[in-house]
């Protein structure tokens, strides 16, 4: 038996029959892997910005996050495509001084693989005094 890699998630298996010396071909669809590990780069009030480093050959992913106390039945998602050098990538439209859990995911032929370790970071708070310039 040969297992040789064809593409992104598919792998074709030769058999080879000594007796006969005929071969059947099974093309199989392998799962997309675990998620890779999320590296925090930056929190505001209202997003959180993370780095991750892509598996080859995977080029799709999908970042999802939640409010630490719900269910990830009630996430939010975004598409991400990325491969190469660390792709950076945005949770957004969060809630000011709150807790979440964000998360990735690897697709690859159309199925989703098991997702990342979860990065759990606040966001920051609301704040009543402006900022000060740096100059």
């Amino acid at each position: 038996v040969i297992l040789e890699r064809c593409a992104a998630g598919h792998h074709s298996i030769i058999e080879y029959s000594s007796a006969d010396s005929s071969q059947s071909i099974h093309q199989t669809r392998m799962s997309a892997p675990k998620g890779p590990k999320l590296e925090l780069i930056e929190a505001t009030e209202t997003t959180i910005d993370v780095a991750f480093e892509p598996i080859s050959p995977i080029a799709s992913y999908e970042l999802q996050w939640k409010p630490y106390e719900q269910d990830w039945s009630k996430m939010t998602s975004t598409p991400v495509q990325g491969s190469g050098n660390k792709v950076k990538t945005q949770a957004h439209n969060l809630e000011p001084g709150m807790t979440y859990c964000v998360r990735l995911c690897c697709i690859s032929g159309g199925s989703k693989g098991e997702p990342g370790p979860e990065l759990i970071i606040d966001t920051e708070q609301v704040g009543c005094t402006p900022k000060q310039k740096s100059g």
